[in-house]
């Protein structure tokens, strides 16, 4: 595992070292045989889903994901110096390479800076995982630093994050983080960005070890599987236009630049005689045929 580090931001200690990590481990608690921190058996069901990436920012709030996350050897984490910026990439990996990916953030300006990132995964339903920390139970309405958990004397965050996830899911007690995990699992698996809310002491409360089960991994680029009827049927209506003399338009959007249907795209223009117009996010799919492109 390899940590890449640079200084981070929102409160944050500083980060610059790369440090390598053994290839296993143990994790049960050192007086507790048999026990798992709630935070290392998180990260152990993220990996065995497929994650391989965290991003983030340290925070008070957040040290025990962070700790676990770069014990956990299948885990590369990498610290950014802003939480939008975390967020950002992660947005970017599960874009570019398919692969699931994980924001992590501290409670107080740190989960306010990734709300933005968070609403731009919404949007082109990129499927993004936020681990948010937040002040440990017993002192959420107490003054405890960064409380985002006692509304309306503090900002809450669960409300704020619902508007740019999926689904949001504050972790109140550690015996049910794999329901909440499977939960937001499935809110993923649909495509759309979903966040855990994890107080402090939530994240550091020990659980019987068990064999993590990662469950499937949420796709980058879900797809909407149409019956065959119903590609038939369209397939039919497509050819019926064409021979009355209709002009057909294919449109091609981020989706699609991440799933590189190229040859199936080239055959369908070409078979439709159609034009073809591309998003921003898909304009490395243009062709020939796509309006705008070189004669």
């Amino acid at each position: 595992m390899t940590i890449i580090g640079a200084a981070s931001g929102s409160g944050s200690t500083p980060a610059d070292a790369t440090t390598s990590r053994p290839a296993g481990r143990d994790i049960s608690g050192p007086d507790e045989p048999g026990m798992t921190r709630l935070a290392d058996h998180l990260m152990a069901r993220l990996a065995a889903s497929g994650v391989t990436t965290i991003f983030g920012a340290h925070g008070a709030n957040s040290e025990d994901l962070f700790d676990a996350a770069a014990l956990e050897h299948r885990l590369r984490v990498v610290v950014a110096k802003h939480e939008f910026g975390a967020g950002a990439m992660a947005d970017g990996l599960v874009r570019i390479t398919g692969t699931p990916a994980v924001v992590v953030t501290t409670s107080g300006g740190g989960a306010m800076n990734v709300v933005a990132a968070l609403a731009g995964s919404y949007d082109s339903r990129v499927p993004v995982l936020a681990l948010v920390g937040t002040a440990p139970r017993p002192g959420v309405g107490r003054g405890a630093f960064q409380d985002m958990a006692s509304f309306p004397d503090t900002p809450d965050i669960a409300r704020v994050l619902s508007g740019v996830v999926g689904a949001v899911r504050v972790v109140d007690d550690p015996t049910r983080i794999d329901d909440a995990y499977d939960e937001v699992s499935a809110v993923l698996r649909s495509g759309l960005p979903a966040a855990l809310v994890l107080p402090k002491d939530v994240q550091a409360a020990m659980l019987p070890s068990v064999p993590p089960s990662g469950g499937t991994p949420p796709p980058a680029t879900p797809h909407a599987r149409l019956p065959h009827s119903e590609i038939d049927s369209l397939a039919d209506d497509l050819a019926r236009a064409v021979t009355d003399g209709a002009r057909i338009c294919v449109w091609t959007g981020e989706e699609a630049s991440r799933a590189r249907p190229l040859a199936e795209l080239a055959g369908l223009l070409t078979v439709l005689d159609a034009a073809h117009v591309v998003s921003p996010g898909g304009r490395d799919l243009a062709t020939d045929r796509t309006a705008g492109s070189p004669a």
